[in-house]
């Protein structure tokens, strides 16, 4: 899959389109590392530094903000600016903002059963309930924490992903190394799913502080 981000004739004056992303999961699996990763990957790309990653809280909510490049299903380059959410709960008093995601990557840890089950039984229903617009995707993430030999589980397998993304309606799979190519597929595939859907209006459901 392609996974280029950088057109080298964008224009930095053009619109800048939000796209709001919520990564969640079991605690300890790597999300803050893919997130971080992928943060570190987008600071070394001088195209992106017009405008400056960073992090805001509103509500007590804090998130990342990831400006970058990327085509459109229709070969357009779109400049995007990431809002992008790392949470291990949901908390009913931060709804509205839950309610504003274009996306929710759920994630879990290949080398760890339990945190695969916890999808289906926890994740994908509270996805439903708090994010009832935003699309799915399933992704497990291998090598982002270092684990004992006493822990090591069968992996989940690909084709079980595949299935589990199917049962929980999440418009896609996808397994995650701790690679920079693998990485970067993540918020790609995410942030075209969030240009393909209507966009939501920015200022009615959360400010920036």
């Amino acid at each position: 899959m392609d996974t280029q981000l950088i057109s080298p004739n964008a224009d930095p004056d053009d619109v800048v389109i939000t796209i709001r992303i919520i990564v969640i999961g079991d605690p300890g699996i790597g999300k803050e590392q893919l997130l971080d990763s992928f943060v570190r990957l987008m600071a070394d790309i001088p195209s992106l530094q017009q405008v400056p990653e960073g992090t805001h809280s509103n509500e007590n909510i804090v998130f990342r903000t990831v400006p970058f490049y990327v085509e459109d299903e229709k070969g357009n380059t779109k400049h995007v600016k990431l809002e992008i959410l790392n949470l291990d709960a949901f908390r009913s008093s931060h709804k509205e903002f839950y309610e504003s995601a274009n996306v929710c990557i759920v994630c879990f840890d290949v080398d760890n059963r339990e945190t695969f089950s916890a999808v289906e039984t926890g994740w994908a229903l509270d996805t439903k309930f708090f994010c009832r617009t935003a699309s799915v995707l399933l992704v497990g993430l291998k090598g982002f924490v270092e684990k004992s030999e006493e822990n090591v589980q069968e992996s989940v397998s690909e084709k079980e992903g595949i299935q589990m993304a199917q049962k929980t309606q999440s418009f896609h799979y996808l397994e995650c190394q701790n690679e920079e190519r693998l990485i970067k597929e993540v918020f790609v595939v995410s942030t075209k799913e969030g240009l393909r859907a209507p966009q939501k209006d920015s200022n009615e459901k959360c400010l920036l502080l």
